[in-house]
């Protein structure tokens, strides 16, 4: 197996305009516990334990939801349309934020980062065409990433 390092993103805690009018604004990680908070699914292990730290301290925080996806696309949708908190990698709604959909919030919380790979079977499955693939997903990921800061 071989893996390529393509990029490392953080985590974003978001919102829509609307959500945040009708619920308020959670201004520490604690608050999001009186929020409905979006949650992800996948092998049956709920993401419903949400990271955070500043300069002093660290917060996991269990977050509760009325909603469950094992879809992270469908979870984008829900808090596009004002159905409650998401968690998401800033690849995944980073134009929800740049066209106003999506509101981060917390933003004097960092939370973990996420490392994306690109993994193939084996040295032998790495063609010319694998490189040129790499090379375009971390482009564009560091674009992305650099206009996000």
């Amino acid at each position: 197996m071989v893996s390529f390092h393509i990029a490392t993103m953080k985590r974003i805690t978001c919102a829509s305009p609307d959500y945040i009018l009708e619920h308020g604004n959670p201004i520490t990680p604690e608050q999001l516990s009186t929020h409905n908070c979006l949650l992800y699914r996948l092998a049956g292990r709920f993401f419903d334990q949400w990271e955070y730290s500043n300069h002093a301290e660290t917060y996991k925080i269990k977050v509760e939801s009325n909603r469950v996806s094992n879809d992270t696309d469908i979870v984008k949708r829900w808090a596009v349309t004002g159905k409650g908190i998401a968690y998401r990698s800033l690849i995944d709604i980073h134009s929800e934020l740049n066209n106003g959909q999506l509101v981060q919030l917390l933003p004097n919380y960092q939370s973990p980062a996420v490392e994306l790979h690109l993994i193939c079977p084996s040295r032998k499955q790495v063609s010319p065409a694998v490189i040129a693939f790499r090379e375009l997903l971390k482009n564009k990921l560091s674009e992305i990433l650099s206009e996000a800061n």
